[in-house]
C-alpha cells in the first residue's frame, strides 16, 4: 500500500507522559495483564491531562502503524484514483468518492492524522505523490526534471500560458530545461499555499512547512511573490528565504544540506539532536522522540534515509546516546547510561 500517513509529533505532551503511556501499553497488552495492573493504569490516566492526551496518542499511533500493515485497510485504491483523474470528476465531488470508498478506514485516518479532509483528498488525487520514506524523480515535459522528497504531494499543470507545478505538501526539487530550439517563452512556476516561486532558469527547492514555505536556490534565480500582500523579493545562488502568504523572512544561506536529499542522504551540518530527530522522522513511520536530556546534544555527518535504523544505530555510534524500540513502532533516544 502507499500511503503518506504519519502522526504528527505532539509537541505538546511531555516526554515523560508519553514514555510512562508507552509503557502502560506494554503492559497491558501483556497476556499475564491483571486486573490490578488495569486499575493501576485507569489511575495513572485519570491523574493528569497531559496523562490522557499521551494515552490517545500512543492509541492512535499503533492503531495508523496496525492500518499501514494491512493491504485491506487501504484509503483508497489506485485503480479508484485513476478512475477519478480519468473521468472528469471534479475536485469536490472527488472528495465524496474518497468519503465513499474508504469508510472506516478513512475515518480512523483523519481521527489521528489531524488533517482536513481536503488536504488528505489533494495528496491522493496529486499527479505525483511520495510516501513517507520514499523518493521520486519525475521528467518534464519541457525537459525539466523534478524530485519529491518524503510524503510530498504535486500537480503538474503545463498550458500554453504557463508550465506551473502545484506543491500542495511536502518538498521538491527542480532543475529547469536548459535553452531548448525553439526556446520555451512559457514562465515556469511553483505555487503553494503562502505564494508563488517564478523560476529565472534555475535548480531551487521547495519545502512546505505548517505555516511557511521555505525556497532555497542553487543555480540561477527565482522570483517569490507572497499570496495575500504584495510582498516581492528575488533570490540568487546561494540563498533561502521563508516566507508565509503575507510577508517574506530575511534572506538566509542555502547550504548543501538542503537539497542533500536528492541523494538519500539527511546531511546534517551542527545540528542540535531534536533537530535531527525532527528530520530523521520524516522518513520514519511511527514515533520518534528524544530525551530532553540529550536534546541539545549536536550531530555532525551523513545519514540515510532510505534506512532510518542504519542511521540510528550510526547516531549510537557517534553520540552518547541509546535508542530505545519498542513494539516496532515506537522508538526513543536518550542518554546513555554510564557502567
Amino acid at each position: 500500500m502507499t500511503s503518506s500517513t504519519r502522526p504528527s509529533q505532539p509537541l505538546h505532551i511531555p516526554y515523560e507522559a508519553l514514555e510512562s503511556a508507552a509503557d502502560w501499553f506494554a503492559q497491558l497488552r501483556a497476556s499475564q495483564c491483571d486486573p490490578a495492573t488495569r486499575a493501576d493504569w485507569q489511575r495513572w490516566l485519570d491523574a493528569s491531562d497531559d496523562h490522557r492526551q499521551a494515552w490517545r496518542y500512543v492509541d492512535l499511533v499503533n492503531a495508523s502503524f496496525q492500518a499501514m500493515r494491512q493491504p485491506d485497510n487501504a484509503v483508497i485504491g489506485e485503480a479508484a484514483l485513476q478512475s477519478l483523474r480519468t473521468t472528469g470528476v471534479s475536485r469536490r465531488r472527488a472528495l465524496g468518492a474518497i468519503g465513499l470508498l474508504g469508510g472506516s478506514s478513512l475515518l480512523a485516518w483523519t481521527s489521528w492524522k489531524v488533517s482536513p479532509l481536503p488536504a488528505m483528498a489533494a495528496y491522493w488525487l496529486a499527479d505525483c505523490r511520495t510516501a513517507v520514506g520514499e523518493r521520486r524523480s519525475v521528467r518534464l515535459a519541457d525537459g525539466g526534471q523534478v524530485w519529491l522528497n518524503t510524503d510530498s504531494a504535486v500537480d503538474i499543470a503545463y498550458t500554453p500560458r504557463e508550465r506551473l507545478l502545484r506543491l500542495t505538501r511536502g518538498e521538491i526539487l527542480i532543475h529547469t530545461a536548459g535553452q531548448r530550439d525553439p526556446p520555451d517563452s512559457r514562465p515556469f512556476r511553483v505555487a503553494t499555499r503562502d505564494g508563488r516561486i517564478d523560476a529565472l532558469g534555475t535548480r531551487f527547492g521547495v519545502r512546505q512547512f505548517d505555516a511557511t514555505t521555505r525556497v532555497a536556490v542553487f543555480e540561477g534565480a527565482v522570483a517569490v511573490n507572497t499570496a495575500a500582500s504584495a510582498s516581492h523579493s528575488v533570490l540568487r545562488a546561494g540563498e533561502s528565504a521563508s516566507f508565509d502568504r503575507s510577508g517574506i523572512g530575511a534572506l538566509q544561506p542555502a547550504d548543501a544540506a538542503q537539497a542533500a536529499w536528492q541523494r538519500g542522504v539527511l546531511l546534517a551540518e551542527n545540528i542540535s539532536l531534536s533537530q535531527w530527530v525532527d528530520e530523521l522522522g520524516r522518513y520514519r513511520r511511527g514515533h520518534l522522540s528524544v530525551d530532553p536530556a540529550v536534546s541539545d546534544l549536536r550531530v555532525l555527518g551523513s545519514f540515510p534515509t532510505s534506512d532510518t535504523d542504519l542511521a540510528l544505530s550510526l547516531l549510537e555510534s557517534a553520540l552518547p546516546v541509546v535508542v530505545r524500540r519498542r513494539f516496532g513502532w515506537w522508538t526513543t533516544i536518550g542518554p546513555r547510561s554510564v557502567t
